[in-house]
């Protein structure tokens, strides 16, 4: 399965983007990956 050249450069895009959301609020530490999906875990602690 080869990429075409406009995926690549998107998939790129999307990375650089995630790690420049990482550096102002650091997500990535509460994303939890299983079976190629995504799921984002949230720990709020509520009052």
């Amino acid at each position: 399965h080869q990429l075409k050249e406009i995926h690549l450069a998107q998939r790129i895009s999307i990375c650089d983007s995630h790690l420049k959301r990482n550096e102002i609020d650091p997500f990535l530490k509460r994303l939890i990956t299983g079976d190629e999906k995504w799921i984002v875990y949230n720990n709020i602690n509520r009052k």
